[in-house]
Parts: C-alpha cells; structure tokens; sequence
C-alpha cells in the first residue's frame, strides 16, 4: 500500500514538475539568462535583464522602473508566456511566491493581477520597501481572495477567470487599482520607482504540499527502522 502511495505521488509530482504547456506547479521564472517574455506596456520598454548576482548569489534578475509620467509613468510588467497561462484552479496553484527589492522611490504597494473570461481580478496588496534587502513575497492567488476589477468586462466570476488566465500582470504604485481598456491592463497611477524582481514561482495548495512532508516523514522513518535493523 505505502509503494503505491507513493509512486502515485511521484507520479503526480513529475507531472507537474515537466507540464510546461499551461499553468504548473513547475512554473517559475528566475531570470538566470534573460527577462523570460515578461512585458510592460504598449508605449514601453521591457523590463531589463541583469546579470548580477540575486538574493541567493545566483546570476540574473530583472530590473524594471517607473518614471512618473510619460511612457512608463507607472510600474507594470505581464506576461502571455504559456507557463502562466491556463487553468490555475485544475493545476493546482493558489499561490505565487517571488522575490523583490525596491532600490530608489518611496514605499509601493504591488498586486498580482489575472484576466481571463470572469474578466480581470487581483490580489491584495503587499508593500515593496526600499529600506530593506530582498525579501520574499507569497500571494494567495486562490479564486475566493481576488478581488474584480470594475468595468473589466467577463462573467465577474473569479473561477471562471482563474479557469482559463490569458494574461499574468504584476504592477504597483499608490494605487487605487483601476482597469484600461486601453492596452485591457490594470495600473494603479503613476510612480516613481526601481524595482529588481527574481524567482516568479507557482506554490502548490497547502494539502499538496503537506502531504508531500507526510511522504518525507514516512520515508525518513522507514530508512531510519531500516537502519536499526
């Protein structure tokens, strides 16, 4: 009973691990060649790659900036890359962890956002501080904690969208969040900032990952009795 336990969990791990065609619980950027088909708007230019080393001494992040005004008046970055599209709900996923670190302007709160047919929905947000190093940001991208965008159009439902997401947004500034139609994009108004983003990761949902430490346990368990043995 145990073997098939837990060849069905590798199974199911290994699955995750190399699906790339859609949304997995492999999915995750870290920058360590390039900026990976991260975008930001029409009249903009793509946030840059860097090659120095990130939080964990590890070569390659991005680095994205906000002016003011004018064409990158406000801090938007997205991505129509395959592995953040698709069906977040069936793979899965209700959370993205990443790494930031404000360089120059004031504090700036950020969000996650996600289009798809319920229209657009956002996280709450988190606060970028310049005062501090890295730090790591987890964000509970689960249907029930998003909030809708006004006038973004689709069915309003958060299933629906997190069913089928055609577009993965980060994007920050001094808020309130508000939806164009123009570039069909959420901003939250114009800032003045640097921001270095590493290690854009899709997080299992919490019974996924507990019982992948139950299976650790069983496992160190079994080697530790044979062992004694």
């Amino acid at each position: 009973m145990l073997q098939r336990l837990l060849f069905s969990l590798g199974t199911v791990m290994m699955l995750s691990a190399t699906a790339s065609a859609e949304i997995s619980l492999g999915s995750i950027d870290t920058f360590d060649s390039d900026n990976e088909g991260w975008r930001v708007g029409d009249a903009g230019v793509a946030p840059t790659f860097n090659g120095d080393n990130s939080f964990d001494g590890q070569p390659g992040f991005l680095r994205h900036f906000s002016d003011g005004g004018g064409p990158n008046g406000k801090w938007i970055m997205w991505s129509l890359e395959s592995d953040w599209t698709g069906d977040y709900v069936d793979a899965g996923v209700t959370g993205i962890s990443l790494w930031a670190d404000g360089r120059t302007g004031d504090d700036l709160p950020f969000w996650l956002g996600f289009n798809g047919p319920g229209g657009w929905f956002f996280t709450p947000a988190q606060t970028i501080t310049t005062a501090d190093d890295w730090e790591r940001f987890v964000f509970d991208v689960s249907p029930e904690s998003l909030i809708y965008s006004a006038d973004s159009g689709g069915t309003g439902n958060a299933v629906d969208t997190m069913s089928e997401v055609s577009r993965f947004e980060v994007f920050a500034g001094p808020g309130p969040v508000s939806f164009a139609s123009r570039g069909d994009l959420l901003r939250a108004g114009n800032s003045n900032n640097v921001v270095w983003l590493d290690n854009i990761a899709a997080i299992p949902e919490p019974s996924t990952a507990v019982l992948g430490g139950l299976t650790m346990t069983i496992l160190l368990t079994r080697n530790r009795s044979r062992t004694r043995d």
